[in-house]
């Protein structure tokens, strides 16, 4: 089937091809990915692009861009979750420790953390944070590889 109803011609009408990326101009999500309704449920434009062109995502692999263009519908690989957040690592598009959306700590109150004999209860009153998260942070199970560790 083709025509206005045909998903193909839906979805390839709302993309604006150039040279390079080819870019969604369709509806938009609050998180800059484009959002398109394939099969009875809405998609991220990335992924509905990999479905129309190749098929079905295989289980466990994502679309990832390998143009780092949030919009682009034509630069797409499948690659791991781990592969992604490797990807994003690499390119410098992760947050974390203090600068992530959702740190309630500083880096330094980190390390005070990190570097006290206090009880956990005490830091986690004195910080504003769990006991729990104040016992992550002392087992290193929280915060980034690179952010300040306590001294051994």
């Amino acid at each position: 089937m083709t025509g206005p109803r045909d998903p193909k011609s839906r979805f390839w009408s709302k993309v604006r091809k150039g040279r390079g990326c080819w870019l969604w101009i369709g509806a938009e999500s609050g998180d800059g990915y484009g959002g398109f309704w394939l099969h009875g449920r809405q998609q991220q434009a990335h992924r509905a692009a990999w479905i129309l062109e190749h098929g079905s995502i295989p289980a466990g692999m994502k679309v990832m861009h390998t143009c780092d263009v949030r919009g682009c519908v034509r630069h797409l690989r499948l690659g791991t979750q781990r592969e992604n957040m490797a990807d994003a690592r690499a390119k410098g598009r992760t947050t974390t420790g203090s600068r992530h959306y959702a740190a309630k700590l500083t880096e330094s109150q980190v390390a005070e953390i990190r570097g006290s004999t206090e009880s956990g209860v005490d830091l986690a009153s004195r910080f504003g944070v769990s006991k729990s998260t104040v016992s992550y942070i002392r087992l290193g199970k929280r915060w980034s590889p690179g952010s300040p560790r306590r001294s051994k």
